[in-house]
């Protein structure tokens, strides 16, 4: 059932919380195994975050959340290797759809439409900047989170997905609305650098990892000069 589900990304297969939590009850018993864990079996499970896609962005990271809840609750490093980096990704896809979508115009506190926006999502869910910064900070509070639990397994992964967020933040539309992006991408940045300082990631992949930090560093336009000198 869940080949079917997933293997053709059927983007919006599962569409509310319900929904997930059915999909979540079938698929109990391969969740909870935790000897004779099957590699195929999990990066199928895995597969889930993609195809979750409610019109509600502030379900869809309640969907998400559940999936998380249940890959991190395991104490098999396949499992949560598997299962939190779709999480991850999923959670910075969803931000960025969301700042593609509208701009918001601080000066006339209204939205405006962007004429490249898929409409799938419900956007008049944002009323305000509030509530734009009230979604990134539940998305951005997962996104550390989740990478936090994963730097135990490979500091490598969490090295790679700190710059892709950091990254994201940078691209966003909304960061001119309030300095905390510019703080969640510095934060971000500094923790993928603190990775390679303190020695955590292996010798053989250290030199890789810092042409990636300086080559994601210097195309960031988000941070001041302060955390730029910092960094």
């Amino acid at each position: 059932i869940i080949d079917n589900l997933v293997n053709d990304y059927n983007i919006g297969a599962i569409d509310t919380k319900d929904k997930m939590l059915a999909v979540i009850e079938l698929v109990k018993p391969l969740l909870e195994r935790e000897e004779n864990v099957n590699e195929n079996d999990q990066a199928t499970l895995s597969k889930l975050s993609y195809v979750t896609c409610s019109k509600d962005p502030f379900e869809q990271i309640e969907i998400l959340t559940n999936i998380k809840d249940i890959f991190i609750s395991t104490k098999n490093d396949i499992k949560i290797k598997y299962g939190l980096i779709p999480i991850v990704n999923s959670l910075l896809l969803l931000g960025y759809q969301i700042s593609s979508g509208y701009e918001y115009k601080e000066s006339k506190n209204e939205k405006k439409k962007s004429n490249e926006f898929n409409s799938h999502y419900q956007l008049d869910k944002f009323t305000d900047s509030d509530s734009y910064l009230k979604f990134y900070q539940t998305i951005y509070a997962l996104v550390t989170e989740l990478i936090l639990k994963l730097s135990s397994i490979s500091s490598e992964i969490a090295f790679n997905l700190y710059i892709s967020s950091a990254c994201q933040v940078d691209k966003i539309s909304l960061k001119g609305t309030s300095p905390q992006y510019e703080e969640y991408c510095y934060t971000f940045l500094s923790n993928a650098l603190s990775l390679i300082v303190e020695g955590k990631i292996p010798l053989d992949k250290k030199y890789d990892c810092i042409c990636i930090l300086i080559g994601s560093f210097i195309n960031l336009s988000i941070l001041n000069k302060e955390n730029k000198n910092n960094i």
